[in-house]
This record gives structure tokens, C-alpha cells and sequence, in this order.
């Protein structure tokens, strides 16, 4: 189960996220829709652990995210992003 609790991020002295929560349950499919600059990707960043500069909480089967290492997070998820930057 990844869940998420009270999720807020500042980029570049702007809140673009602000107290987001969700739960998503092993088997589950779902959606992040929203307007161009809503804070989709930053809040995908979050919950895959790219993103660690954020207040709020964001565990992994019961284990907070900011524990794992980014090479065990990989062994556990899997992201495609829209853009790659080398």
C-alpha cells in the first residue's frame, strides 16, 4: 500500500502542492488528472521518492519513504516519466 498524508511542496518560493492525501491499495489503477501546472508530476515525484524536498508523510508498505533507498525503491516500483532528462 503506498499512502500519503498532508503533502505539501514549495518550488521556487511557490506552494504547489498543499495538504494532499490519498491511498492506494496493492492492484489498484488510478488517475492524476488536473490542469497544465496543477502539481501532477510534482506529486508523482513525491509518491515514487525522486522527490524528497516536501513536508507531509509518504510510506510504502508501512514504511516511510524518506527510509528506503533510492535502489530499493526501484526493486519496488516502477515510474515512466513523460520527459527524460539526461
Amino acid at each position: 500500500m503506498l499512502a500519503a498524508d498532508n503533502i505539501t511542496v514549495e518550488l521556487g518560493g511557490n506552494r504547489v502542492l498543499e495538504s494532499v492525501a490519498a491511498t492506494v491499495n496493492p492492484g489498484e489503477v488510478v488517475a492524476i488528472l488536473g490542469p497544465n501546472g496543477a502539481g501532477k508530476s510534482t506529486l508523482l515525484a513525491v509518491l515514487s521518492g525522486a522527490h524528497r524536498n516536501f513536508v507531509g508523510s509518504v510510506s510504502l508498505n508501512d514504511r516511510p519513504l524518506r527510509e528506503w533507498s533510492l535502489t530499493s525503491l526501484a526493486r519496488q516500483r516502477a515510474v515512466m516519466s513523460q520527459q527524460t532528462e539526461l
